[in-house]
């Protein structure tokens, strides 16, 4: 998981609930045997948990850890099952994915050997997103995308704070510029959204129907309904304003928001 700060979740479906004492078990570093941040999480169909781990791609199977590092070494920020065995991983300037070799154990597959990736200028790779047979690797000021075959980098012209991909489409959001959506290779700007200028993302979520929610950290909740961009009532928008929202999922049903304050 990601090296969220803060210390309450709230669960939200038009009305507040509380879960009183949701079953947790907490691992100690000593216990898992690896780095000491974790910054991403993935299952495969075998329940068997993967982590994007200072050390590594860190392996739980309910029993036993392991770690197997990464080819330059360093962290693993981001981490994504992709089926038959195959976990793509990306960190700072190192992308690619591990697979099962025929020993048993796992092995890294670089990416960055690709036809245009420089990677002087791929930095930090901070999220993994897939759609259909597609691959997105997000990073500071742009994506690489990559088809099973082809690798594509395609730049943006500004900071990206945060993206996601909803209804099969990709979505970057910038604090400098609003929300974009990609069609082919180019970045179209989503009408409306120059109303999140000044305003920074943290999660860009499926909505009812087509429509998107779009979460920001201290300015409340909007929803895009394919048209336009308009703020959002969630009935607790004092709370998110004033805990800073540091992350925000669904499961289709309820919002469950991570903040740094509370």
């Amino acid at each position: 998981m990601k090296r969220y700060v803060f210390s309450f979740l709230l669960l939200v479906s038009g009305t507040v609930l509380f879960a009183n004492h949701p079953l947790v078990r907490n691992f100690t570093r000593k216990e898992y045997k690896s780095g000491a941040q974790n910054w991403a999480i993935t299952q495969d169909e075998n329940n068997i948990m993967y982590f994007a781990n200072n050390n590594g791609l860190l392996i739980f199977d309910g029993k036993n850890w392991t770690t197997i590092p990464i080819n330059n070494g360093t962290n693993v920020r981001s981490v994504s099952y992709a089926g038959k065995g195959r976990f793509y991983a990306s960190t700072f300037n190192e992308f690619g994915y591990f697979e099962k070799m025929k020993n048993g154990k796992f092995g890294f597959y670089s990416l960055t050997n690709k036809k245009g990736v420089n990677t002087n200028i791929s930095n930090e790779l901070y999220n993994i997103h897939q759609a259909e047979k597609l691959i997105y690797f997000q990073g500071e000021k742009s994506i690489y995308r990559y088809d099973g075959k082809v690798l594509k980098r395609i730049a943006f012209n500004y900071k990206i704070d945060a993206s996601a991909v909803v209804h099969k489409i990709f979505f970057v959001a910038s604090q400098q510029s609003g929300l974009f959506m990609l069609n082919g290779s180019l970045f179209v700007r989503i009408p409306g959204s120059e109303m999140l200028i000044n305003k920074k993302v943290c999660a860009i979520l499926p909505f009812s129907g087509s429509r998107i929610l779009i979460v920001t950290s201290f300015d409340g909740v909007y929803l895009y309904d394919g048209l336009s961009v308009v703020p959002y009532n969630t009935g607790i928008d004092d709370f998110l304003r004033t805990n800073q929202v540091f992350c925000a999922t669904t499961n289709g049903k309820q919002v469950v928001y991570g903040t740094v304050q509370r």
